[in-house]
């Protein structure tokens, strides 16, 4: 009896709460007073509703594209650009060298060059490797192919990636560097 009389004190008693808008309805106030330029006050909700449609497809439309674009160019970058059609073999990397040199293009003929003496020494996933991974790979496994290899390496980089211009000279020199770095990974292959 005494809970009874301590609950039908006013303080105690629920106050019917105020009527609010919809929730659909605080939004579209929301958009019609900072959007003014859709004019959805006026509209009814079925036309909110339906604009409303309409721009989450299209946002997710612009997403969608966005991630799709942004994926194949991380996915190409892992992949080190390289095609599926892609020379697997030394003797490959090297024809098409001779071919960028016969053009004039000695500067892609020396990169050729130097993927077909990556191609030689069978590096694992040499399309990932950074070419100072590579040199500590051949100062490990191909000790005495090392300072032919740095040389090479820092050639490349200077035609490639450098301010030096790759000519005939260049690529001559980059022959002679692969070749002895050939001749002495293969010396080194053969005789494990």
């Amino acid at each position: 009896m005494k809970l009874k009389q301590i609950l039908a004190q006013p303080e105690y008693q629920a106050q019917p709460p105020a009527i609010t808008k919809s929730l659909l309805q605080r939004i579209i106030d929301w958009i019609s007073k900072h959007f003014p330029i859709f004019g959805l006050r006026a509209a009814g909700s079925t036309a909110m509703v339906i604009a409303m449609l309409v721009a989450v497809v299209l946002l997710t439309l612009l997403v969608y594209f966005i991630v799709r674009t942004l994926w194949s160019r991380l996915s190409a970058g892992r992949a080190g650009g390289a095609s599926t059609d892609a020379p697997q073999r030394p003797a490959d990397w090297i024809a098409l060298a001779d071919e960028a040199a016969a053009r004039g293009d000695y500067r892609g003929a020396l990169r050729l060059r130097f993927r077909a003496v990556v191609a030689v020494m069978d590096v694992l996933d040499a399309e990932l490797q950074t070419n100072w991974q590579l040199l500590r790979h051949v100062r490990r496994e191909h000790p005495e192919a090392y300072k032919s290899f740095a040389r090479l390496v820092q050639l490349y980089e200077d035609c490639w990636y450098g301010g030096l211009a790759a000519g005939r000279a260049e690529f001559d020199a980059g022959i002679k560097l692969a070749l002895e770095v050939e001749s002495r990974v293969v010396v080194r292959a053969e005789a494990a």
